[in-house]
């Protein structure tokens, strides 16, 4: 089963090459080859693979759907364990981003303010936000997480820069967007820390989003509009070997930093 899961996994959309396969189950083997070669699967490497993993002629649809169920489980643990390519693709790259996909079916990237969304989901106990730019707008796709996150008694953390009257110069957006995440968190039974470079230059460049140490956004976007939709930015979805110790760096540089009550 693995060499399919293999050539599963290397397709740009291996979930729906995983969903084009169950739907095949009951047209037999032949139906299950070709959707996987729609899908973009190696097409030398592929009968092999299937006949290791028992898609024959002979299968019934019942063991076919067995090796359907399979197969789902073994391609999302793969995943689970790969970084992935994260891009802000604004309008004058979206043909170009067509034309990357389809060179490098191998290549899972997927746009930046979906990952953000479902990174933010995923958190349970501790959501951490950091950027030294944030807006309203891209904040507030965030802070149903956050609210949720606060309100199970959680952990929300922010790091930016730039929010007190230390600051040689205060930002005002990164103020306003600050502000308006306390009012919509507020009276939660969680903590929502904020902490802030306040010296001079930006002090604070990273920009991530990380989930309970398993899942997390490590890239060039910063929590704006621009940063998710409008400029050309690039970013990697890290799994929890590594998201866990990014986590461990941002908790030291949160503790170097001012904390804004």
């Amino acid at each position: 089963m693995t060499p399919l899961a293999d050539l599963v996994t290397r397709t740009c959309d291996s979930a729906g090459a995983v969903a084009a396969v169950r739907a095949a189950t009951a047209d037999g083997a032949a139906a299950i080859a070709g959707v996987l070669v729609e899908a973009g699967a190696d097409r030398r490497l592929l009968p092999g693979a299937l006949e290791y993993a028992g898609v024959t002629a002979t299968a019934t649809p019942l063991e076919l759907a067995a090796i359907a169920g399979a197969l789902e489980v073994l391609v999302a643990s793969q995943r689970t364990g790969q970084p992935s390519l994260v891009l802000t693709v604004p309008e004058f790259l979206t043909g170009a981003y067509a034309r990357f996909l389809a060179d490098h079916p191998a290549v899972h990237a997927r746009r930046t303010s979906a990952v953000l969304a479902e990174v933010a989901a995923g958190a349970e106990g501790r959501l951490l936000v950091a950027a030294p730019y944030l807006t309203g707008v891209a904040l507030e796709r965030l802070v149903p997480h956050a609210g949720r996150v606060l309100t199970d008694g959680g952990t929300v953390c922010v790091i930016t820069r730039a929010l007190t009257g230390r600051s040689p110069e205060p930002s005002p957006a990164n103020i306003a967007a600050v502000g308006a995440l306390r009012r919509v968190t507020q009276s939660r039974p969680g903590r929502l820390l904020v902490r802030s470079w306040e010296g001079p230059g930006l002090g604070v460049h990273l920009k991530a989003v990380i989930a309970d140490r398993d899942d997390a956004y490590l890239g060039s976007a910063n929590m704006t509009d621009g940063g998710h939709r409008g400029h050309a930015e690039a970013g990697v979805r890290l799994p929890a070997a590594i998201a866990g110790p990014l986590a461990d760096w941002l908790e030291m540089l949160a503790g170097a930093l001012t904390e804004v009550p």
